[in-house]
């Protein structure tokens, strides 16, 4: 019999896990890898039908859920809690990587209109669906974990044309240190993945496959990382292994930062 103790997803057989993004990407590598530990996921998505055609090809998919919504909504992180908690009866953890990037040629050819979806996407619907997720574990009780997608542009800055992106993801690191201070007395760690340069459609957003070539190159590793190696970081994080790990910003970038 394995123990489960020695499992990269100690302690999360049958506890229900929120990941959003989960129709593609870094998401959809978490929401299956956290399912193959055991978990109950519900994968959030704005595109509906590619998030229940992953999930259908889960083992046992009548065992998860799959809501389709748009998180920037008032009541958008409500509506996901609720719904778990009645789906499952249970609330363990949350993996939140959804999120937007928009990719100008220049910083000057950078609009209002993109610094508002940006942000209002990648760091207010964080920031809301996390406080939903927090409150309902601490009035449950037991802890829990709370995970949310930084990028590698939080420390560099990113480049000409996506700094505004860089900013919101910059945003995600103070939010998940003063989200942790608030709740690790109640037993619930709070961090932050920082990836590198991830083989996902996001990645490629405005860019020639030349482009992705040196971005590639510029790695250490000379290598894009794959979606998941980013994932099996991120479900270590809601495993009882990091029982002691709140408010660290990971750094999983094959070497692409230092720190």
């Amino acid at each position: 019999m394995t123990d489960d103790r020695l499992s990269l997803g100690a302690g999360l057989s049958g506890r229900g896990v929120i990941v959003t993004g989960a129709a593609s990407g870094i998401g959809r590598a978490t929401a299956r890898l956290a399912a193959a530990c055991g978990a109950r996921v519900c994968g959030v998505d704005v595109n509906g039908p590619a998030l229940r055609s992953e999930m259908r090809e889960w083992q046992n998919p009548d065992r998860h859920l799959a809501i389709e919504i748009d998180l920037t909504g008032a009541a958008a992180p409500r509506t996901v809690v609720d719904g778990v908690l009645e789906e499952f009866d249970d609330l363990w953890g949350l993996v939140h990587c959804a999120g937007v990037l928009i990719r100008r040629s220049s910083t000057a050819e950078i609009t209002r209109e993109d610094w508002d979806i940006q942000h209002d996407v990648n760091l207010k619907a964080a920031f809301f669906l996390n406080q939903a997720v927090g409150e309902a574990l601490k009035a449950r009780g037991g802890g829990g974990r709370m995970v949310t997608l930084s990028s590698q542009g939080w420390w560099t800055g990113g480049s000409h044309g996506s700094v505004v992106y860089s900013a919101s993801k910059g945003g995600i690191v103070s939010m998940c240190r003063g989200l942790s201070t608030a709740y690790a007395p109640h037993g619930i760690m709070v961090n932050s993945i920082a990836p590198g340069v991830v083989d996902t459609p996001m990645l490629g957003v405005g860019l020639t496959s030349e482009d992705l070539d040196a971005i590639a190159a510029s790695c250490p590793m000379g290598r894009l990382a794959r979606p998941e190696e980013i994932a099996q970081v991120a479900v270590f994080l809601l495993s009882t292994h990091a029982s002691y790990v709140s408010a660290a910003t990971i750094n999983v970038s094959g070497g692409l930062l230092f720190y």
